[in-house]
């Protein structure tokens, strides 16, 4: 037991390597922050949650049809949802988002989760209709939110849910055609959906006016993140995560499972240069006590990603 547990000490060291790169997440998170208005601070928070609603639904079909790609798309609507919780966690939001699935704050999406579902239920075509019908209303909700806000941040975050949901519509109306149906328009135009089903699919980022976004080549930056220890790698009540930065900044701090779900992130303030370090309790987010195994964690700022691993034995 002792020399297993020593080679897996040794695995750990050799895995704490440093991958730099720049992602969207970090772009939005260092734009300026502006002032935000009560309209587009309601604006996001009903996003946050029309974004859920629409992984929700398509995991319940999923769930109903076995149809592989009510899972894929439910697992991009996943990553839509982490966008706009960026927003709200950069200008200190009360989240409204409901852990449980198909539970929201906001009462006409509680309402429209049901009638959805109950839809999607009825047949397969139905069931791509829906799926139509979400990504349909999702971008006459982004397009009309986007006339109204100017924080660059927003716009970016909303600009690439945008290109999301015409690529989402691509898929459930190429699948809702090969039934002999055809989708129509309930929300956006008619110009809009001959010009979005008539496009090939669409490859992001794209920056806040929807134009593709080049994030700067890590050849170009200079690393601010370095020297990621664990200690001790192997804990039962704590471990320190530490790592030295060149820059003042916020780190995005995210620990994994096995089985690649987040059960910890926050964001992790840096106000001196130089030996930082976070301490992990071996919690969750809502501070329950996690299962014994080997935990991922991910240390993101501006420009870099630092990763390593740490074994949970109590």
């Amino acid at each position: 037991m002792k020399f297993t547990i020593q080679i897996i000490v040794a695995l750990i060291v050799l895995s704490l390597n440093v991958y730099p790169q720049i992602t969207l997440e970090s772009y939005i998170i260092n734009l300026p922050k502006q002032e935000l208005s009560e309209k587009e601070k309601s604006g996001v928070i009903m996003m946050r949650e029309e974004e859920k609603l629409a992984q929700d639904v398509y995991l319940a079909l999923f769930d109903k049809w076995q149809a592989k790609i009510f899972d894929n798309i439910a697992s991009s609507e996943k990553t839509h949802t982490d966008w706009v919780g960026l927003i709200l966690k950069k200008y200190d939001i009360i989240d409204p988002i409901k852990t449980e699935r198909g539970v929201y704050t906001n009462q006409d999406l509680q309402s429209l989760y049901t009638i959805l579902v109950a839809k999607g239920s009825e047949s397969l075509a139905n069931a791509y209709l829906v799926g139509c019908t979400i990504e349909d209303l999702d971008i006459k909700d982004l397009l009309d939110w986007i006339l109204d806000i100017d924080n660059s941040d927003i716009k970016t975050v909303y600009q690439n849910l945008t290109l999301g949901s015409r690529n989402h519509m691509r898929s459930f109306s190429k699948n809702y055609s090969a039934l002999g149906l055809v989708y129509k328009e309930q929300f956006i135009t008619k110009e809009y959906l001959e010009s979005t089903l008539n496009g090939i699919s669409e490859k992001g980022p794209v920056d806040e006016n929807g134009k593709p976004l080049s994030l700067t080549s890590v050849d170009e930056v200079e690393f601010d993140l370095n020297f990621l220890t664990v200690s001790p790698s192997i804990f039962s009540e704590y471990t320190n995560i530490s790592f030295e930065v060149k820059n003042i900044s916020t780190l995005q701090i995210a620990i994994y499972d096995n089985n690649g779900t987040v059960v910890k992130n926050e964001y992790f303030p840096i106000s001196n240069i130089g030996r930082n370090s976070f301490q992990w309790n071996g919690l969750d987010n809502y501070n329950n006590k996690l299962m014994n195994g080997i935990y991922y964690i991910k240390i993101e700022s501006s420009y870099e990603i630092m990763q390593g691993k740490v074994i949970l034995l109590k």
